[in-house]
Formats: C-alpha cells, structure tokens, sequence
C-alpha cells in the first residue's frame, strides 16, 4: 500500500485513524451480536411452555377416535391442554401466549377440538380447511366428469324422433315408388347399388364411419359386413338387425292418393298377406321393439275406436227401438183408460155396445201389458252396454233413467185403471174378460 508524503493514505485515513475504524467496525459487529443473542433469548422466553404436557399414551386422546399410536400414527401434544392425539384430530388452530392461554396477539398454536371452542374469546381462532377443500374439489371434479358424461350421452339417439323418421321413410317411398310394382322393381335394384337418400337418417353420417357393431361390439370385416338401420342409421351386423320392417301400400287401397304404411311383420297390425307394392327395409333390435309399440297401440287404438262406435250404433238402436214402445204403450194406455170409464158409466144396463166394449177393453188392456213387457226387455238390453268413456257413460245413464220412470209412470197406471176396473165392473163382466184375454193368448201361442 502507498503513502503519501504527508503520511496519510489513500483513502485520506492518518495510522491512528484506521486503528480507530476498526475499532468502531468491531464494536459495531459485537452489538449486533448482542442484539441477536438478547432476541433468541426473548424469543425464547415467548415460546409456548411445555411443562403441562402430558406424558403420551398409546391410544389418542380424543374419545370418538381412540386411534393407537405407535411409530407411523405418531403422537402429537395439545398446545393448549398438553394432551396427546393423532394428527387428524390436531387440525384446529388457536393463537396462545407462552403461558399456553388464549391471547388474540399470541401465535398459532395446534389445539384439540375441545381447546378450539373452549372460551368465549373467538378471536384469532382458526381452524384447517384443507381436508375439507380437497373433499369438496372432489366432489366438484365428479360433478364435472358426470355433467362431461351427460353431455355425451346427450347425443343424437336421445333426440331421435320415431315418428318424425318414420314420415320420412313414408314420404320417400311414396316418391321413390308410388303404387307402382314396376317403380319397386327398378328400386331394389338401386338399393344394391347405393343407399337411397329418403333411407337415410337424419344421423347417417354420424353412424357410417362405424367401425364396430354398435350392439355386439363386433369388429366389421370383410366377413363381417356393415349395415344401417333404416330408422336410426345405427351400424350393426346381419345378427344384430333383420329386415322386418315393411313399408307398403295396402292392395284394397291402391291409389295415387294412398298413404303408404310401415308395419312390423308377423306381428298384429301387419298385412297377412305380403302387398304387391311393398319394400322390406332393415331395422335394428331397439327401434323394433319402439315400432311393436307404436304398431300395438295404434291396433288397440283403431279397436278402441271401432268398438265405441259399435257401442254407440247399438244405443241409437235401442233408442229409436224403445221410443216406438213408448209411444205405443202411451198411446194403448189412453184408450184403455177411456175404455173403462166408458165401461164404468154403462155398467148399469147391459146391451150390445157394452158387449162390444168388453171385448175392446180385454184387447186393450192385453196390448199395454204386452207392450210394457217389451219395454223391460229393451231396458235388459241397454244395460247389457259398455260404455266406452265418461260421455258415453252420462249419455247410457240419462237414457235408461228415462225409460225407467217412463216405465214404472205408465205401469202404474195400467195397475190403477185395472184396480178400479175391478172394482166397479160386474163380476160377468170380468169373467167375460178374462175369458176373451185367455183366447186370445192361446191363439197367439198357436200361431
């Protein structure tokens, strides 16, 4: 090191002044020691006592856990009781001062849950969440993989419309082949060519890069070759699909106005007899078993309907039948009753017109008889009917409510002008009746 002339060095320090520099640097390092050393020793002092833990047992100290402990289930100490437990039921926090008490300006100390809630001083209390965050992350990415999942599922063959598929398969065959046997020739043999556009899902090409079955899961090959339902498009094998749906016109129907049919064969609803304009069209299992379905219904349907109208003609039959009874029998009790107050007047004295009478009066009182008879059986018959639905079922019981009070009106009638017929005619005279009603019927029953 150079010195100037003047004794002084470089950096314009004197001997005496650099010996006291370093004097000062080493008084400084040994307070900052001292500074150190004096807060370990009151960081020390803060630290949180040890003296009220208890010695450890083999079993934690929680009594809904009562977990052993051993070397991997460790034991660890209650900051706050001193007790031992395992780690799951050390996940509270709680600050505490160096006495182990609660202290809102104390640091974080692990505590059991007893120590967590003990007290009324809640400040600063903390308490582990992670077990709880990982738990419901979990759950949220479960709910994502299921929402993902639904998702997919929600694919085209949970929009599939059978009706809507099934017009179109309809609307095609009566462009593409008519009610012309000729047209349906030259169409199958398209059909070997290439696929008709109108046999064509609206989900073709979604479906007509399969490379598997999509109901055996079985490879396509050359041995193994592919096929499209109709209806859905769905690839499959020969053994997963069969050609059982028909698309027809019906022979007794054959016109250019004639909507054509689709109808799963050998099932009811189907034509017994193959039609001459007709095409069988390749179908899977599961829309099969859909078209069966639609099939029976629409029979029981148009069976329903059939049978309702049947119910319906036999009640106008009866009807219009039972109003001619009616009038009738109303029309026969007038003059039977006018009969025998004619024949109440006149029988005092006896002559030919009050023979005539007698025999009009025993005619007259056979003929409402009979035809209140004939009532009661049509009335048997209305209630022999079925009703198809609750209109029907008002309509039947206002009908046969109204033949019935007509009946029992009109029948005791007929018993209260036969009761005073008895009661005011002679006894010759009823004997002549009833001898004239006895013959009657026997020639009836003769004839």
């Amino acid at each position: 090191m150079s010195v100037s002339p003047s004794g002084r060095s470089p950096w314009g320090f004197e001997g005496e002044g650099h010996s006291a520099w370093t004097k000062q640097v080493e008084l400084a390092g040994l307070t900052a020691d001292t500074t150190a050393s004096s807060a370990d020793s009151e960081d020390k002092k803060k630290e949180i006592s040890r003296k009220h833990w208890k010695t450890p047992g083999s079993n934690c100290s929680n009594k809904d856990c009562k977990v052993k402990l051993s070397l991997i289930q460790r034991a660890h100490h209650c900051r706050r009781c001193g007790g031992t437990f395992c780690e799951n039921c050390l996940q509270y926090k709680r600050r505490l001062n160096h006495l182990a008490n609660p202290d809102p300006d104390g640091k974080r100390y692990k505590v059991c849950q007893q120590c967590f809630v003990e007290g009324k001083d809640n400040q600063g209390v903390i308490v582990s969440m992670t077990s709880t965050f990982l738990e419901l992350r979990t759950q949220i990415k479960v709910v994502q993989n299921t929402s993902e999942t639904a998702t997919k599922d929600r694919s085209w063959r949970n929009r599939f419309d059978l009706e809507v598929e099934c017009k179109r398969l309809i609307t095609g065959f009566k462009l593409a082949v008519g009610n012309s046997e000729l047209k349906r020739s030259l169409h199958e043999v398209k059909t070997l060519i290439a696929v008709p556009n109108w046999q064509k899902s609206t989900y073709w090409m979604m479906e007509v890069k399969a490379e598997s079955c999509q109901t055996c899961k079985s490879k396509f090959s050359l041995m193994r070759k592919k096929h499209h339902c109709r209806l859905c498009s769905r690839g499959l094998c020969k053994s997963c699909s069969s050609k059982d749906l028909l698309v027809y016109i019906p022979d007794e129907e054959r016109s250019n106005q004639t909507e054509p049919r689709l109808a799963i064969i050998k099932i009811n609803g189907s034509p017994t007899v193959e039609p001459e304009v007709s095409l069988y069209l390749r179908i899977c299992k599961a829309c099969q078993e859909k078209m069966v379905d639609r099939q029976m219904n629409k029979v029981e349907k148009e069976f329903m309907e059939q049978r309702s109208q049947d119910v319906f003609t036999d009640l106008i039959m009866l009807h219009t039948a039972v109003e001619k009874i009616k009038e009738t029998a109303a029309r026969q009790l007038t003059e039977y009753q006018v009969i025998v107050e004619s024949l109440e007047d006149n029988s005092s004295h006896e002559n030919s017109d009050s023979k005539s009478n007698i025999k009009t009066l025993a005619k007259s009182q056979e003929d409402v008889a009979d035809y209140l008879s004939q009532l009661v059986v049509k009335i048997q018959h209305l209630k022999k009917l079925k009703p198809e639905s609750n209109s029907q079922a008002i309509l039947f019981k206002n009908c046969l409510k109204s033949n019935c009070d007509f009946y029992f009106e009109n029948l005791h009638q007929f018993r209260y002008q036969t009761r005073k017929l008895s009661e005011s005619a002679p006894p010759n005279v009823l004997e002549i009746i009833q001898r004239t009603v006895d013959t009657h019927d026997f020639q009836h029953g003769t004839l």
